[in-house]
């Protein structure tokens, strides 16, 4: 004998699987051959002579069998093949399954082309996926055991597919994994149409019940009730009738939601002593008697006890000469129809029946009414108990519920019902009966109960509580609305209905409505069910919820948010608060008493915070509440708005900014002036950064601009805003600020008059010199025209006057100005001589007022400056020039602005020494002189003076009338 012996490489292992393959090989015994090969893992011992797998020890490593086409007559090996999987007996002449049952490990069992004519044995196979039993003798499913895991079954050639039903019994009484009968794939829809052949008709099925006919369910309850009958045939309790029906008698189908009722009839067969004294005790079936006197044969009875069906037979009694017919049934409470048959005559009442309402004519009506029990414990017993079946058809028991009566849940949906009675005698369990339901059918969704739970109060919280029934629930809804005193239905709208409602000042005097409607999980929808409130109190005046909603920034709003309630709100209390610097404590903010604040420069970098007051309609006020902001206040960005240029646009007078800022406290603003010519050439001018600009002849017939960009004293920038003057500068009256006549006042030399002119553009000014006319106060004229005189000798001793009348070149002339100078004798050895009252007309430059010296040093500086802004013209469309001008605090161009302002202003303070100073007639026009001998200048506008000094470096006047100013 030689043996072939192949090895597999495993797919998750690097241990290669044994195998044997030893067909054909005419071996009458396996014992040497496992022996040897104790632990392969596949045998195949096909078309040999073996009559048994005779083998002495334990293979537990093997997996597939293959055994076909053998002489072997039974199965029984497999205890010594503990972990099988795999088993093929085809071709063999085994007569029965005994042997082959609690195999947790086998999947495969084919056993075709046997003499097998029944599933006996063949059970507790928890993993077997595939069955085939082909060409054997089974003509139906009695002992047919419980395959969760089948998924093919083969019975092909058996006497029992050729019932016509033979297909659908296999459906119904396997469950949903299987998918192959014979070859041809079980289909959803032929599920569907079998769906209530589970339960008690799989449960017949499987001890031999074939279905046949049009009436399955009948025939299935007497198939059952004959088998229990036959089962049970030696115990003292004879089954009669049971049956699992609606308690709703109009309804043939038992649904979620509708009580089933056990019905249950059983007949006592023991002697009349034993059924008379030793009852079984119950709760719900009660000993009945049934008892008829006189001389026959034989009584039965007949009634709707036992649904009209089998007679009852009673028992032949004699007791003292006197025959009597009795029998015990056990019944539930209620009312039965019956009637007698005696002697094979069915006796109809006449005067004392009522006609059956199960159709069956006039009968008698017995009534059984349930029977107190006491509280001692007894031996002897008839116990009540509800089971459900489970997706591998079994049956689990229904907690707590031990009745005749069961609601079915939607847990129980599809599931089959049990009902049993349990019989116990002297304490020990004797014997059951039992009905199994068709499969629980999904009611209607329906809402047996709804209720509102929660106090009709303002400021609580009203919870819906529904029930719900009809199959598994899908997405019911659930409604809240309000009633009006007015019956008016308003919906109100809630995030979440079933987290409840909190009622609110809105419900006060209404009534609060919750509608459930209820819907299954395949979108069909029950009516819906409505719940209502009484009137909604109002509560006390309450703050549910304050909140300050807006940005923590200067200057925007910030606005409180509350949740009142307590009946309708009344003249509530605000009050914002401002966090002190140097404490936890806030301060209240005087006359921020309203929802809306707007943060101000003061509350930058402090926290604020509001309280709130309820007070409801009748003035009653409420626990006071604070919300505190967790953030200070931030500056908001740094910004110019309103920007305007103040002041007449009239040359020497002087522009002011005027704006307002925003953005916290302020730093030092970056300001440039400007200004544009009618060819729109533009230039810097003024002096950086400052807020005034004087004008000068240089500014007129220009328009004035201004370039500001706000700085926040941390140094952030904000975005630079312009203004432009309404229209150009104007030219101012024409006038003179300083007049002076030098040279030395002696017959032959020339004196020469210096004139500073103000006014727009110079035209040809009005000059007279005149000579005194002595012993009076009078002066002739002696020359026009000119601006300077000799001398001559008709002049010694006596007084000359200039007088200087400055005339615009359109001709408009303005205030005249006048000097004097003291010619001497020709024997006063050149010396000046003052005419008396000369201090009062020859004015000393240095006795100016501030504001003649501020005005007249910024003009000064302001044309210097713009001097050197000329050469900085830029055009109207550049936009790196403004650029430019707004980058004007430079340093540097400070710098050279103020030394140029400096130089020239020295330079204008060193002239008067040029010449001899014994001979200086110099004389500064002074602000208050007389009216005979000068006029003062147009002042600058109010307050110009003060903020000129203030906005100056330093104002400096010397004997020589020298005034130093920062230069533009």
């Amino acid at each position: 004998m030689s043996a072939s012996a192949i090895r597999r490489a495993g797919p998750f292992s690097n241990v290669k699987p044994s195998g044997l393959v030893m067909n054909r090989k005419d071996i009458r015994s396996a014992r040497e051959l496992t022996q040897a090969n104790y632990a392969t893992e596949y045998l195949y011992l096909r078309e040999n002579e073996l009559t048994d797998f005779d083998i002495d020890i334990t293979m537990e490593h093997l997996r597939v069998l293959d055994l076909s086409i053998n002489e072997i007559g039974s199965a029984d090996f497999l205890r010594k093949t503990p972990y099988l999987r795999h088993l093929y007996l085809s071709g063999n002449k085994i007569e029965h399954l005994h042997g082959i049952s609690n195999f947790s490990s086998l999947e495969t069992l084919c056993l075709s082309d046997n003499a097998i004519n029944s599933f006996e044995g063949l059970e507790k196979l928890p993993n077997l996926r595939v069955l085939s039993l082909n060409f054997n003798k089974i003509s139906s499913f009695k002992h047919y055991g419980k395959f969760p895991s089948l998924h093919t079954l083969n019975l092909v050639g058996n006497p029992l597919t050729e019932v016509p039903s033979y297909r659908s019994m296999a459906i119904a009484i396997n469950n949903s994994n299987l998918v192959s009968i014979d070859g041809h794939p079980v289909t959803a829809e032929e599920r569907a149409a079998l769906e209530h052949y589970q339960g008690k008709i799989g449960y017949c099925i499987a001890d031999g019940f074939v279905v046949d006919g049009d009436n399955v369910e009948e025939s299935a309850d007497a198939f059952l009730l004959k088998l229990q009958r036959a089962r049970e045939k030696s115990k003292c309790l004879q089954l009669c009738s049971i049956r699992l029906v609606p308690d709703d008698e109009s309804r043939n189908v038992l649904t979620e939601g509708v009580p089933v009722r056990l019905s249950c009839c059983m007949q006592d067969v023991r002697s009349y002593e034993q059924r008379t004294e030793d009852i079984f005790h119950s709760r719900y079936l009660y000993p009945v008697t049934f008892k008829v006197s006189g001389e026959a044969t034989e009584v039965f009875v007949v009634g709707s006890m036992n649904n009209w069906a089998d007679p009852i037979e009673l028992e032949r009694c004699e007791e003292e000469g006197e025959i009597y017919f009795h029998t015990t049934l056990y019944l539930p409470a209620g009312d039965y129809e019956y009637r007698y048959i005696v002697d094979g005559v069915e006796i109809v009442p006449e005067s004392n029946g009522v006609l059956s309402k199960h159709k069956q004519g006039y009968c008698y009506l017995y009534k059984v009414t349930e029977l107190t029990q006491s509280d001692d414990e007894k031996d002897t017993i008839l116990h009540i108990r509800w089971m459900r079946s489970t997706q591998n058809n079994f049956y689990e028991v229904i907690e707590d519920n031990n009745t005749l009566t069961y609601t079915p849940t939607v847990s129980d949906v599809g599931c089959c019902l049990r009902a049993e009675v349990l019989a116990y005698i002297d304490g020990v369990f004797s014997f059951l009966y039992f009905d199994i339901s068709a499969p629980i059918v999904a009611g209607p969704p329906t809402c047996p109960h709804l209720e509102i739970k929660g106090k009709a109060t303002e400021g609580h919280v009203l919870l819906a509580e529904a029930d719900y029934s009809g199959g598994i629930e899908g997405n019911s809804s659930l409604n809240w609305f309000r009633i009006t005193p007015d019956n008016e239905e308003i919906s109100i709208d809630v995030n979440d209905p079933w987290a409840g409602y909190k009622l609110t000042s809105k419900d006060v005097d209404c009534r609060i409505k919750v509608e459930f409607t209820p819907m299954r999980n395949d979108w069909v929808a029950g009516e819906p069910k409505s719940a209502i409130t009484g009137p909604v109190a109002a509560g006390p005046p309450e703050c549910e919820s304050i909140k300050i909603i807006g940005n923590l920034i200067q200057e925007s709003d910030l606005e409180v948010e509350v949740v009142y309630s307590g009946g309708t709100e009344g003249e509530s209390y605000y009050q914002w608060l401002r966090k002190d610097d140097n404490s936890e404590e806030y301060f209240p903010i005087e006359g921020e008493n309203s929802t809306r604040y707007v943060p101000t420069l003061e509350d930058v970098g402090k926290c604020l915070a509001v309280e709130y007051t309820p007070v409801n309609k009748l003035g009653e006020e409420g626990k006071t509440c604070l919300c505190v902001l967790e953030k200070p206040i931030e500056p908001s960005p740094p910004e110019i708005r309103d920007l305007r240029i103040t002041g007449e646009l009239v040359e020497q007078h002087v522009l002011t900014l005027e704006y307002q800022y925003t953005g916290g406290h302020a730093g030092a603003h970056m300001i440039q002036w400007f200004r544009r010519d009618r060819q729109d050439r533009r230039a810097k001018v003024g002096r950086p950064n400052t807020a005034t600009l004087a004008l000068t002849r240089r500014e007129v017939d220009c328009t004035i601009e201004v370039t500001v960009t706000p700085v926040r004293f941390d140094g952030v920038q904000g975005r630079a805003v312009r203004a432009t003057s309404e229209c150009a500068v104007s030219a101012g009256i024409p006038q003179t600020n300083f007049l002076n006549v030098v040279g030395d006042p002696v017959v032959g030399s020339t004196l020469e008059l210096e004139v500073e002119y103000f006014g727009g553009e110079a035209g040809e000014p009005i000059i007279e010199w005149a000579r005194e006319v002595p012993l009076t106060e009078e002066f002739e004229v002696i020359d026009t025209g000119v601006r300077t005189y000799r001398v001559q000798e008709e002049d010694q001793g006596k007084m000359i006057r200039v007088t200087y009348t400055p005339v615009r070149k359109d001709g408009m002339q303005g205030e005249a100005k006048s000097r004097i100078v003291q010619v001497p004798h020709g024997d006063d050895g050149g010396e000046t001589t003052r005419l008396r009252g000369a201090d009062d007309l020859h004015v000393d430059p240095a006795s100016l007022n501030a504001a003649d010296a501020v005005t007249t040093a910024e003009i000064a500086a302001a044309e210097l400056g713009a001097a050197g802004g000329e050469e900085d013209a830029e055009k109207p469309t550049d936009a790196a020039a403004d650029e430019d001008a707004e980058k004007s605090t430079d340093a540097a161009a400070d710098e050279d602005a103020e030394k140029s302002t400096e130089a020239a202003a020295d330079e204008d303070a060193e002239k008067p020494t040029d010449a001899n100073p014994s001979a200086e007639a110099a004389v500064r026009l002074d602000a208050s002189s007389t009216d005979e001998t000068s006029t003062s200048a147009p002042a600058p506008m109010p307050g110009a003076a003060q903020a000129l000094a203030a906005a100056l470096n330093s104002v400096t006047s010397s004997a020589a009338s020298t005034t130093r100013t920062d230069g533009a």
